[in-house]
Formats: structure tokens, C-alpha cells, sequence
């Protein structure tokens, strides 16, 4: 179990873009954790509506001017920002555990030769929403192993092992990053709990139908590439 005298300090990135319809839900959702020694980077793109104001009513949060462009890039800026040992990821509308800190420091500290830990993620939709057409339903059933940045965290020195994210990409680079976390085997600390409760909305980046093309190019491109590595 953890020792809460000598807790040490995670780093929760947020990237945000006009993100004021969940971002409080988000960020209570962090300050609710039973594990309370963490900070908390905004790295915000240049939103217009009131992110910045719901924001400031939140104590041990830091908004930050995105310097670059684009998803990856934001949280690229978050990591090289964040002073934390433990590194984690929530996105601005999605929704963690109370004990999804606590169990990832809980594998974490007791095994130190474990650079990471990936949990299950539990997807939902509001009564007031209608999944979008691309949303497998058969996903809301039960929880699932996934690895994506709600579920994860890591030990800092695993963007020195495998690097940063992929900012070339505009979608498929968190699926890039993750495939050489898989390859890590027995480095990663696979829980049995939820930690994630991640809301499917029409908005959601892998379901919005104006980056269906971008998304279909970028995973053919992904397939051509390990096609070459293979040959090679």
C-alpha cells in the first residue's frame, strides 16, 4: 500500500480546446482521488469559451497556454512541464475512479521494476446523448483492459525509453505511443479495476465524422509502415 508519508508527486495533463461542458466534472473527478499528492497541468489551445474560469476555482491547477498545435503536441508540453515522478492523462471529458490514483501507485510501488500500469475503462453514454454511428454498443456491457491515456500512468522515465508522442499525426499517435508501450510485456502493470469512465459523445476525436477520412488515411499509412519494418 501506499506510504502517505512518502507519497511521491503525480503529474495529471489535461489538454483542453473549448472544453467547458465537462471540465468540471473532469477535475472533480481528480481532486476526489484517495491519493492527493498530485498537480494538475492544463495545457489549453487556445479555448474561447469559460475553461479558463472553471479552471481557477480549482485548487493545484496550472493553466497553460498551449506554445504548439494539436493534441499530442499539448501533452508533450504538459510532460516536459510537470515536476511529478508519476505521469498520468485525463481527458476533459472523461471521468476517473475516486481509487484509480491509489491503484496505479499501489502496483507501481510495489514493484519498481514496473514502468507503468494500464487499467480497465468502463465507456458511457448520457440518457441525453445518441452514441455515433461508428460506436460499437456492445462496448457499454462490461469493463475492458485498454491502453489509453485515461488508464495509464508511468514512471517519467518511460518517455526516455520509448519517447514522446508523435505530433506528425492528427489521430493515430496515441495509438503509436501505446503499441510501444505493449512491447514493454512485463514492464507494464495490468490492474484489475476500472479506472476510467470514459463518455462517448459525438464529439469524441475517433467518432467525429469530420476526421473519419484523416483517421482512414493515418491507419492505412500505420499498416504500409509496419508492412515496411516487417520486409525490412
Amino acid at each position: 500500500m501506499v506510504n502517505e508519508k512518502q507519497e511521491p508527486i503525480v503529474s495529471v495533463i489535461i489538454a483542453t480546446l473549448n472544453a467547458e461542458k465537462y471540465l468540471e466534472e473532469a477535475l472533480n473527478s481528480i481532486l476526489n482521488q484517495t491519493y492527493q499528492n498530485f498537480e494538475i497541468l492544463i495545457i489549453d489551445g487556445g479555448s474561447t469559451d469559460n475553461s479558463q474560469t472553471i479552471a481557477s476555482t480549482f485548487p493545484r491547477v496550472s493553466f497553460i497556454k498551449q506554445q504548439g498545435f494539436g493534441l499530442f503536441d499539448a501533452w508533450n508540453q504538459g510532460i516536459k512541464m510537470s515536476k511529478g515522478q508519476f505521469v498520468a492523462f485525463l481527458d476533459s471529458d472523461d471521468i476517473w475512479e475516486s481509487s484509480t490514483l491509489t491503484n496505479h501507485m499501489n502496483a507501481l510501488l510495489s514493484d519498481p521494476s514496473k514502468i507503468g500500469s494500464v487499467g480497465h475503462v468502463n465507456f458511457f453514454i448520457e440518457k441525453t446523448q445518441t452514441p455515433p454511428p461508428e460506436f460499437k454498443l456492445a462496448l457499454l456491457e462490461k469493463s475492458h483492459l485498454a491502453y489509453m491515456p485515461g488508464c495509464f500512468m508511468g514512471r517519467r522515465e518511460i518517455f526516455n525509453r520509448i519517447g514522446y508522442y508523435e505530433t506528425e499525426w492528427k489521430i493515430a499517435s496515441d495509438i503509436i505511443w501505446f503499441g510501444k508501450v505493449k512491447e514493454l510485456n512485463g514492464e507494464i502493470c495490468l490492474l484489475d479495476h476500472v479506472v476510467l469512465n470514459k463518455r462517448v459523445h459525438k464529439n469524441n476525436i475517433s467518432y467525429n465524422s469530420v476526421d473519419e477520412d484523416i483517421y482512414g488515411r493515418e491507419l492505412l499509412k500505420l499498416l504500409h509502415l509496419k508492412l515496411k519494418s516487417r520486409r525490412e
